[in-house]
């Protein structure tokens, strides 16, 4: 597999999954769920250390993970880099861009400095806004823009929503870091089955939520001992999701601007003069 640097991202010659980022370590990173365990030792090792995995040999990569060789050659088409060497020429791209930094974990010693907590905290933030951006798929965010822009209804389903009976005209995002949420998986699952347009919003790709999904849009995020499902994923969606909205209201602004106007007079009443 070749891979060639182009405007910041790591692009390589179509060999690259459905779905999965360019990015090795969000793509790593996004697959995860989906391999299986042997091969997940292997992911645990390059997303720790990929700077020295670029350095290994596969029988030193196969020994620190605890697997055979060929583990470690059926990781690498998991991720899809065909063979080993393919693999550490993608670390080696990711690694070289400028904006890649490995997360500090925050540690129980970090409880007397709440300044370095909240500089890790944003790092974590912007990392995962970074990471995001790097995920994105620009005609999958056209497709669910003009999915958008053409239902007839938007639903949002997420923990704790409600089946809602929903017509083929209309547009059913589900929203799922883990991708496994068992509300909106049923939900999407039941918008799909009445032929409505769905769209997945996860960091997890394939998941039980993609699996009902025509569109897919993923986000990333490194949750910490402290913050797992953290807010890092939730910015990263809302950014997301005001990307879409934004992107749907610039194709219809007479309509839109009506709405602001609207939503700014109702908001009048509440503020204190």
């Amino acid at each position: 597999m070749r891979m060639s640097q182009q405007r910041g991202r790591v692009v390589n010659d179509g060999h690259t999954p459905p779905g999965l980022p360019d990015g090795m370590l969000s793509r790593i990173r996004v697959a995860l769920a989906s391999l299986n365990p042997a091969e997940r030792k292997v992911a645990d090792i390059v997303l720790a250390q990929p700077g020295q995995v670029v350095h290994q040999v596969i029988a030193e990569i196969a020994a620190l993970a605890d697997v055979s060789e060929g583990t470690v050659v059926r990781f690498c088409n998991s991720v899809g880099c065909r063979g080993y060497q393919a693999l550490k020429l993608a670390l080696a791209a990711d690694l070289a861009q400028p904006t890649l930094v490995l997360q500090e974990d925050i540690t129980p010693a970090d409880a007397s400095d709440p300044a370095l907590v909240a500089q890790k905290v944003f790092a974590s933030d912007m990392l995962a806004l970074q990471d995001t951006l790097k995920l994105l798929d620009p005609p999958a965010l056209t497709r669910a823009v003009k999915a958008i822009e053409r239902g007839s209804e938007l639903a949002f389903f997420g923990v704790g929503s409600s089946h809602a009976v929903l017509p083929s005209s209309a547009v059913a995002i589900g929203i799922s870091h883990s991708g496994v949420s068992r509300e909106p998986v049923e939900c999407l699952a039941l918008a799909r089955a009445r032929r409505a347009t769905t769209i997945a919003v996860t960091a997890r790709h394939p998941s039980p939520l993609t699996e009902h999904a025509d569109i897919v849009l993923l986000t990333m995020s490194t949750e910490t001992r402290y913050r797992e499902e953290a807010m890092a994923s939730r910015i990263a969606q809302l950014s997301l999701l005001d990307s879409l909205y934004v992107s749907v209201a610039i194709r219809r602004p007479d309509s839109s601007l009506d709405a602001l106007r609207e939503t700014s007079d109702a908001l009048t009443a509440h503020r204190v003069r």
